[in-house]
């Protein structure tokens, strides 16, 4: 019996070499018959090399060899448990007499497609025949989707929908549809789908054709929906924040409970087609709160639209992963031919019909036709050098919406200045797409000072890292009274190495001035991450310490890690005083703590026998000693003074600079 010897390579779909695999060799007309194969062109079995009866075993780079008689077969293959993974097929091993004639890589029908001709061996007789009568004469199968079509979930009119068409393990993709209510849409055969008004209250999905030589399989996604409408002003709108009401709805004076509401999306954004925003709503029903809203009805400029369940929508946090917010939203669309300012309300209806409804508003939007009416770059070849000559150079313009994107990878230093500016929206600072950037102080921290002060009020940073061991602040120059001229963080990550700011500790409540919102953001190594916040949504955090939010009033969907709380853990022994000399000895303070720094004063004495010995130590007397840089606020200043008296001596507890020496000057 002729012999031939077959040699391959067991590799994955990304190259690697399978150490270890088993390889089965059967009948390719029912891919089950076992083909015996051997070690040698003697007949050896091949389990005197592999260990496994009658299969090979690929060697540590995933090479295998075998011996076996002249035909057509498929090869099996089974992971290192013995575990059955794929089947190559059809590798024709024939026409030889001796074993010099070794087969390597064979090539498989998959790249054999076409006009290619294929040998095959019928009855002991060599056949040469197509590719296609290959195909269709051994009965391919069809194609198989390993893994099925998805589409992302936007269920509002106006939104984008995105699809992914799935993997399938033979063949191609040749063609999609877009289905409403499993009905194809006509001509809605691309990757994206914009929703319609024809599609509310549909369930929208899509389907993905594949085909191979083996035929056609049609796969189905997910389904989303049902799609809601969308909230346009009336017509009596004219682009002035309040014009489209006839009457403006009011929280009526309480008398009994109401439900609790809050905006969970910024107010004061610019959109030139639809924007979404949320509103979470939750009132007593019975001893749960689940239940308690019977409908959540949104107001825009005369028109209104009743949501009456909540519903979850995803969000992508910094590090790219994502969470469901529930809430009640509504897509609130720019009419054609009017832009301007618009005023939202949203009114919480209980189920508890003795129970009071809750308006809130009303909340500014405005609906233009462009998102900004100033762009610029900064960078290296940009329009701007800097942040602060963009800033200096914008606040110039008038700008109600403008944004700064940075080009360069790197660092980028603050700055900006000058007169205040108050626009409509945000300045938005954000990264081009694929460009990492870090905001920071490249002069390194400065207390004392104002930090970064562009006086542009309602900043939008996204997506940056703020480098927060050399900024000392990003002021905010509207109220901090949960107004809305706050600055606004998207997906942020804020770091620090948790060393003391010039031996004391600073918050991102106090890095952030005002009511800031955090969006996705991420912390790390951060003091009182959140205090008086407008709203903490989505944010995840590891390694903070204090309070992670106090004094907000919008807290959801935060995930902590390692958050330390050992800072309120009690007083701890920082200094000790000794005096060796006669009499005895005493330390007063004198001076008033209450009101601003400059009518502030501490002064430390030391006496003995009530006679004051030395110097008086001032810690703190008016702003102009206010200045952390003169060491005059650090305990080691007191341990000097002391030091320098005669017959004291005193000792740190603690390593230099790492506690201000405000404990020792404070009551």
């Amino acid at each position: 019996m002729a012999m031939f010897k077959w040699a391959g390579t067991a590799r994955s779909q990304n190259g690697d070499s399978l150490s270890g695999w088993q390889i089965e060799c059967v009948d390719f007309s029912d891919n089950e018959t076992v083909i015996p194969i051997y070690s040698d062109e003697n007949q050896t079995p091949i389990s005197v090399v592999s260990g496994i009866e009658n299969r090979a075993l690929t060697d540590a780079i995933g090479n295998y060899s075998f011996f076996v008689a002249s035909g057509t077969y498929n090869l099996k293959f089974y992971d290192e448990k013995g575990t059955f993974r794929r089947t190559d097929r059809f590798f024709s091993m024939y026409g030889a007499d001796q074993v010099t004639d070794e087969l390597v890589n064979a090539p498989t029908v998959q790249t054999l497609l076409g006009s290619d001709l294929i040998p095959i061996v019928r009855n002991g007789e060599v056949d040469i025949i197509s590719a296609d009568d290959f195909a269709n004469f051994f009965n391919l199968n069809p194609p198989i989707f390993t893994t099925s079509p998805t589409i992302s979930e936007n269920p509002f009119i106006g939104d984008v929908v995105t699809s992914d068409d799935g993997v399938v393990n033979t063949g191609a993709i040749v063609g999609r549809n877009w289905l409403r209510d499993g009905l194809e849409i006509a001509g809605q055969t691309q990757s994206t789908y914009t929703l319609q008004n024809a599609d509310e209250g549909a369930l929208i999905s899509l389907s993905v054709t594949a085909s191979s030589p083996g035929g056609v399989t049609v796969a189905t996604s997910n389904v989303i929906g049902p799609i809601e409408a969308t909230l346009t002003p009336s017509a009596s709108w004219n682009g002035t924040a309040g014009s489209g009401f006839t009457s403006t709805p009011s929280d009526p004076a309480r008398v009994t409970a109401k439900p609790a509401a809050r905006l969970i999306v910024p107010e004061n954004q610019r959109f030139t087609d639809t924007l979404v925003i949320g509103v979470s709503a939750y009132a007593i029903n019975g001893r749960s709160l689940i239940g308690g809203i019977n409908k959540v009805t949104f107001y825009c400029e005369g028109n209104t639209l009743d949501v009456t369940e909540p519903s979850l929508r995803e969000f992508t946090r910094v590090d790219g992963s994502t969470y469901q917010c529930l809430g009640y939203w509504v897509a609130i669309k720019k009419p054609i031919g009017t832009s301007g300012a618009a005023n939202i309300y949203a009114e919480a209806v209980p189920s508890d019909a003795t129970m009071q409804n809750r308006v809130i508003g009303p909340f500014a939007f405005y609906p233009q036709d462009t998102l900004y009416d100033q762009d610029v770059t900064v960078g290296a070849a940009g329009d701007y050098a800097d942040i602060g000559a963009a800033i200096t150079a914008l606040k110039g313009l008038a700008p109600d919406n403008a944004r700064i994107q940075l080009i360069d990878n790197g660092d980028y230093p603050i700055g900006g200045g000058g007169a205040t500016y108050f626009g409509n929206s945000y300045l938005v600072i954000e990264p081009a797409e694929g460009v990492s950037a870090r905001i920071t102080d490249p002069t390194g921290p400065n207390p004392g000072g104002q930090g970064w002060r562009p006086k542009y009020d309602r900043m939008w940073l996204r997506d940056v890292t703020i480098d927060m061991n050399t900024i000392e602040q990003i002021y905010d120059e509207g109220p901090s009274d949960g107004g809305t001229e706050n600055h606004v963080l998207e997906r942020c990550k804020f770091e620090a190495t948790r060393e003391l700011w010039f031996g004391g500790v600073r918050g991102v409540s106090y890095m952030v001035r005002g009511m800031p919102e955090f969006l996705e953001c991420d912390f790390t190594g951060c003091y009182e991450v959140g205090n008086n916040a407008k709203t903490m949504r989505g944010n995840t955090g590891q390694g903070n310490w204090g309070d992670f939010t106090s004094q907000c009033p919008t807290v959801l969907y935060n995930d902590l890690d390692d958050q330390e709380f050992e800072s309120f853990a009690g007083t701890i022994d920082v200094v000790t005083v000794n005096y060796t000399g006669g009499g005895s000895a005493t330390l007063s303070k004198t001076g008033n703590n209450a009101g601003p720094a400059v009518n502030r004063t501490e002064d430390f004495v030391m006496k003995v026998d009530g006679v004051q010995v030395g110097t008086t130590l001032q810690m703190w007397q008016s702003a102009a000693n206010y200045d952390l840089n003169d060491g005059r606020y650090w305990n080691e200043d007191f341990v000097t003074w002391v030091n320098g008296l005669p017959d004291f001596t005193a000792t740190s507890l603690l390593p230099v600079l790492t506690r201000q020496g405000r404990p020792i000057n404070q009551p």
